[in-house]
């Protein structure tokens, strides 16, 4: 349970299921976002299925990061990032709860997320078709439910989530940071 190296990362992969797991300590970085730079990643995912498990003291930025995937469920998941309002030495704590970069069809739903650095849960580029449904986030610095890079939603449903901190409920816009090309939609 403790200093687990490296979480779980998954590629292309079909109808699988991480569940009843508790997972801690360093994430796996890959290179850049579509390495997977969460605790659990699953990259290129399909019809998978991330259910309670619980995942504290994210090492990385990410808890769970979905990449380029469809129709996946992150259900009932606890993720504690373990920021408690300041960022000292190495010692830095989850970006986000859950990110999604290019997903699909997925469902996010009763979840509860605490104590992260920017979003309980922060998608990327284009996701479509997702609901984000009934999560409980705690102490996101900037936003319960965010998109600032690249966003393109479209079709996504929000619905029964409750927010409680110093971030606002929801922040969507469409920046593209310096240096940074967006993929084509």
């Amino acid at each position: 349970r403790d200093n687990l190296v490296g979480g779980i990362s998954l590629s292309a992969s079909t109808n699988l299921t991480v569940s009843n797991s508790p997972l801690s300590g360093p994430a796996v970085f890959g290179t850049g976002t579509l390495g997977g730079q969460g605790t659990v990643n699953l990259i290129g995912a399909s019809f998978a299925r991330v259910s309670d498990n619980i995942i504290d003291h994210v090492g990385g930025p990410y808890g769970i990061a979905l990449i380029r995937g469809d129709h996946n469920q992150v259900v009932r998941n606890v993720v504690d990032g373990g920021y408690r309002g300041d960022v000292v030495g190495s010692a830095t704590p989850g970006d986000d709860g859950i990110i999604l970069t290019g997903e699909s069809n997925d469902t996010i739903e009763g979840n509860t997320l605490s104590n992260v650095f920017d979003a309980g849960i922060e998608s990327v580029w284009d996701v479509s078709n997702t609901t984000i449904a009934n999560n409980v986030i705690a102490n996101a610095a900037t936003a319960g439910i965010a998109s600032y890079y690249c966003t393109a939603w479209n079709n996504n449903t929000v619905t029964g989530n409750t927010v409680s901190g110093n971030g606002a409920f929801m922040r969507i816009q469409y920046d593209i940071p310096t240096g940074v090309v967006c993929p084509t939609q």
